[in-house]
């Protein structure tokens, strides 16, 4: 599945994972290896993209008030 608007990232992986992805798509679960990837990423940054936006914040106000860089 190509999606517009895309670009393509290469990644390494353990073959344990690997392997755990491909029972997936074989069971019908995914269709191919980018479509258990985008979902994967889609819920990593679900749960932590407010935690890394909160600390990006905090050191932007960190750098305004003290001039850290």
């Amino acid at each position: 599945m190509r999606i517009e608007n895309t670009i393509t990232l290469e990644a390494e992986v353990p073959i344990q994972l690997f392997n755990q992805m491909s029972k997936l798509i074989q069971r019908g679960w995914y269709v191919d290896e980018a479509d258990v990837l985008r979902e994967a990423l889609r819920r990593f940054l679900t749960v932590h993209g407010a935690d890394v936006l909160e600390q990006q914040i905090r050191e932007d106000v960190a750098w305004g008030l003290y001039g850290k860089d």
